[in-house]
């Protein structure tokens, strides 16, 4: 027997309706630019209609090269109403990894920033399958000259009456595609439904997630092209949540100007943007007051880091665990209110626990599960609403049998379901059959006053297996020597766990998403301890 209501799609093209109806006069800013819902829907609509002039179709793929503005929030919006599926390409890949998603997705249009020619020009005779360009831009700032099939304006595109909106697709429908990295082999495209999208952002915002409401100013500092920008598009609207957009330039300084210039309560962001802004307060000895709460993701913020902004700025940092397959994220470190602090501060240096529609299991090496005690390690798998079942064009499932997506990591589940990541599988360190968390290590590390940035890896060992050696980044001025910081951590960790090397470098390589590569940092490690090492006599 089915039940007796309304059976309206789950559909992006739903929220900014809403949010012109319910909250049409709140601002979302974008540079220069300021709108407010009420208008950015009117532009919607326009460029939808601008969309159907070009020819874009229900299930067609569409591509943009572009940094959080508005323009790309009205794509956003625009190809999900008319039920089009918006291939975000990532503007950070080098040129072969991005020719290689922008050929695999399929477009036939793409719309680039002028900063995005730069990028793909040099790879317009790869590009065969884009037909069109439109460039965001005003006609006035078009260049004069272009190696991208018929480029057009992206502001001629809104000069279409506005017209209503077609009926919204099913839920199922494909609504954005997104690229992994790519970190080990060619990236992965997992492609987004609208349900995906819809319900991730419904329970994530919650008061056990996010936690926003319209009072909030949402500063959009996580790459719209990257996991949908952690669903701020859908979010901010969703709550009527005043939204600024930074556009490309993440300067400490500029964020600063931002969240103290728009009245900034809420932002999310990887732990090294937040970083950068922690050095600039503090070389301002500037103390934040109207932002509330930072949301961090795509790697552990160190402990240091979150003490500093709760203890010195009063803002609440919110840990979160997602991954490219997982839509937008699946877990936040939101600990209860029984939790006695020693316990809390454990839980904000983990991952969290899973927000409602996402689920967690630990196996052993033979696909076992391993117990939820908080203790056991082992390879963390997920499945959910919002999980990714198979990639895009692509042969085989992404999942087991049973439904789980091995994620890559591994670490623990406690008895209440937070999640606890150790290290990625293939950059673990293992000493003597015990596992080391590199991850761990790396935290510490970041807590010395003279270290900017740490990573750790293994390198073999005839006895042990592996032992971890350190490359460290020194603070400006800093003359941090190994056997000093060795000294200083050893007290903080089990002896066994104690690097064999200490490295000093001038950077560390780093991913699209500012993680560290650490493929990349193992080579340029193993080849510095070669360099090192005392040749033998001849």
């Amino acid at each position: 027997m089915l039940g007796l209501m309304q059976d309206h799609s789950l559909a992006v093209g739903s929220v900014l309706p809403f949010a012109e109806r319910q909250f049409g006069h709140v601002e979302v800013v974008s540079g220069a630019t300021r709108l407010t819902y009420g208008s950015l829907a009117g532009r919607v609509r326009r460029l939808a209609a601008g969309l159907v002039a070009l020819g874009v179709r229900p299930g067609d793929m569409v591509t943009t090269l572009a940094w959080n503005t508005h323009r790309q929030l009205e794509l956003f919006h625009a190809t999900a109403a008319l039920g089009a599926v918006l291939h975000t390409a990532n503007p950070r890949l080098g040129p072969d990894q991005l020719a290689y998603t922008i050929g695999h997705a399929g477009s036939g249009l793409l719309f680039a920033d002028l900063d995005g020619l730069a990028l793909c020009e040099p790879i317009a005779d790869r590009l065969t399958r884009i037909k069109g360009t439109v460039l965001l831009c005003d006609p006035a700032a078009m260049p004069a000259a272009c190696r991208l099939p018929d480029p057009i304006s992206y502001d001629a595109l809104l000069e279409a009456a506005d017209a209503p909106l077609p009926p919204p697709p099913d839920e199922r429908a494909a609504a954005y595609l997104c690229y992994t990295s790519g970190t080990t082999g060619l990236p992965k495209g997992a492609l987004y439904s609208h349900r995906a999208c819809m319900l991730s952002s419904l329970s994530l915002m919650q008061p056990n997630g996010w936690n926003l409401g319209a009072d909030d100013v949402v500063l959009a500092v996580p790459p719209l092209f990257h996991c949908v920008g952690w669903g701020v598009p859908f979010m901010a609207p969703m709550v009527g949540a005043k939204l600024v957009l930074p556009g490309r330039d993440l300067d400490p300084a500029r964020l600063l100007d931002l969240i103290e210039g728009e009245g900034v309560t809420m932002s999310l962001g990887v732990p090294t943007i937040w970083q950068g802004l922690l050095d600039h307060l503090s070389a301002r000895n500037h103390r934040l007051t109207g932002l509330k709460c930072l949301g961090m993701g795509g790697s552990a913020p160190p402990p240091a880091l979150v003490d500093a902004y709760q203890k010195q700025h009063g803002v609440r940092v919110i840990p979160a665990w997602g991954m490219t397959e997982t839509t937008i994220g699946c877990s936040l470190a939101v600990p209860l209110a029984s939790d006695l602090p020693a316990r809390a501060r454990a839980l904000m240096a983990g991952q969290g626990r899973p927000v409602f529609g996402a689920e967690f299991r630990s196996v052993d090496e033979a696909g076992r599960p391993v117990p939820p005690d908080g203790t056991s390690i082992g390879h963390i798998q997920v499945r959910g609403h919002w999980v990714a079942a198979r990639y895009f064009r692509a042969g085989e499932p992404a999942t087991d049998a049973d439904g789980w997506l091995p994620t890559g990591d591994i670490g623990t589940l406690d008895g209440q379901g937070f999640m606890r990541i150790t290290d990625r599988a293939k950059d673990a360190i293992k000493s003597g059959g015990e596992w080391i968390s590199s991850i761990e290590l790396e935290n510490l590390a970041i807590a010395h006053p003279d270290v900017a940035e740490a990573g750790a890896v293994g390198m073999p060992h005839a006895k042990w297996g592996e032992r971890p050696v350190m490359a460290l980044v020194r603070c400006p001025g800093a003359t941090l020597d190994g056997p000093a910081f060795l000294a200083w951590l050893a007290p903080q960790i089990p002896k066994w766990w104690l690097p064999e090397s200490v490295l000093f470098v001038d950077s560390l390589p780093r991913t699209p998403t500012a993680k560290i590569r650490k493929a990349e940092l193992r080579d340029r490690v193993r080849q510095l301890l070669k360099d090192a090492a005392p040749r033998e006599p001849r």
